[in-house]
This record gives structure tokens, C-alpha cells and sequence, in this order.
């Protein structure tokens, strides 16, 4: 299964270089003092017990530099979500899904207002964790989970590609979960949202 880390920040460094150590072909998209970084030492990750590095080549500027994946997680700030959505376009394959792995509960509205012929899943990321430094990432000690899933309504087999997955992250170390109902998930996270943002100066 190939994966795109669009943001990799807190977040998505977190979980893609989770899946990168193990083997998957995992390619993230960076910016500025962070990519520059980056490109000279290598993406770190540190986490309690475990300290991982993606090497610069698994980096890029923008999707275009990556093409088709089976896997997005989409892990930009909400602000930006619209003007994002048109640099995903390189991304998409005829079975490639987007796990919007964002603050708030309109973002995954937004991606199937933009992109109506993908597959895109809710999700919510909890873990506290920071970009400490410019191509750094430290996470804190607490929980290191990850959440997604079809909206109701889907078709069965978007919840087996789900299931799929979240499958892959488990079997690489990653606590996955698919649950019955993503929007009951999404609106409690963001009700602690407050809490979430007094444990972690920035999750993205």
C-alpha cells in the first residue's frame, strides 16, 4: 500500500514514519524552514521509547512530485483546507482514499465538495505531539491513536477499505481503530478539543 503525508508536521510525521520504518512505501510533503530542514538532516521523529528518521528523499515540496497513492492522510491546518485540496490532485488513483486528519468537522464536507469522485474518510489523531525545531518532531508521553472511517450511507466495501487500513497501521505498531459511527467520534473530539490543545502546543 503506498501512503501520502500531506503535512508533515505532528501528526503526520508521527504516523508516516511509523509506517515508513516498517517498510511501506510512505512519501510526505513539507514546506518551508521545516522542508529545508529537513532536506538537510533528515525528518526525526521522537517519541517516548522510540526515535525514528525519514531520509530527505521520502520529502517533497508538493504532491505533484509524488503522483498516485492508494492513501492520503491529509493532515493540514483547517484554515487552508480549500486551497489545499487542488494540490491533491496528483495523488488521486482510480481506488485512492483521503483520511482527513484535521481539526473540526467540516473538513471532510469540504473535501467531497471539491474532490465528489474520491473517497474521503473522517478521522481524528489523538496524540500530543509538536514540531519542537525545523525537521524535528517530539512526541509527548500519553495516547498515540489514530481513528477513521466511511461516513453512514457509504458503500460496504468504502468500510472494508477502511478495515484494510487500518489493518496495515495495526500490523505496523500503529493503535488503528475503525469505529461504527466516524461522526459521533469527530463531534466528541471536538468537544475536547480544549483539552486536547492545553495538552499540545500544536498537533500539526
Amino acid at each position: 500500500m503506498r501512503f501520502a503525508v500531506i503535512g508533515a508536521g505532528g501528526v503526520g510525521a508521527f504516523f508516516g514514519a511509523m509506517l515508513a520504518a516498517a517498510g511501506n512505501d510512505v512519501m510526505f510533503t513539507a514546506r518551508g524552514s521545516h522542508l529545508d530542514a529537513i532536506r538537510r538532516e533528515w525528518l526525526r521523529m521522537t517519541s517516548p521509547g522510540r526515535s525514528l528518521r525519514v531520509p530527505p528523499e521520502r520529502c517533497v515540496g508538493s504532491p505533484a512530485q509524488i503522483g498516485p497513492v492508494d492513501t492520503v492522510f491529509f493532515c493540514v491546518k483547517s484554515h487552508p483546507t480549500e486551497r489545499a485540496i487542488l494540490a491533491l490532485l496528483p495523488l488521486l488513483g482510480p481506488s485512492t482514499v483521503i483520511i482527513s486528519l484535521q481539526t473540526g468537522v467540516a473538513n471532510e464536507a469540504t473535501l467531497n465538495r471539491a474532490l465528489p469522485e474520491c473517497v474521503v474518510f473522517g478521522g481524528v489523531a489523538y496524540i500530543y505531539s509538536t514540531i519542537t525545531r525545523p525537521g524535528e518532531i517530539t512526541v509527548a508521553s500519553g495516547p498515540s491513536r489514530i481513528v477513521f472511517g466511511p461516513f453512514e450511507g457509504a458503500p460496504s466495501d468504502e468500510r472494508r477499505r477502511a478495515e484494510q487500513i487500518r489493518d496495515v497501521c495495526t500490523h505496523e505498531g500503529i493503535t488503528a481503530e475503525v469505529p461504527d459511527d466516524i461522526v459521533a467520534t469527530l463531534w466528541v473530539y471536538a468537544a475536547l478539543l480544549p483539552y486536547h490543545l492545553h495538552n499540545s502546543e500544536s498537533t500539526r
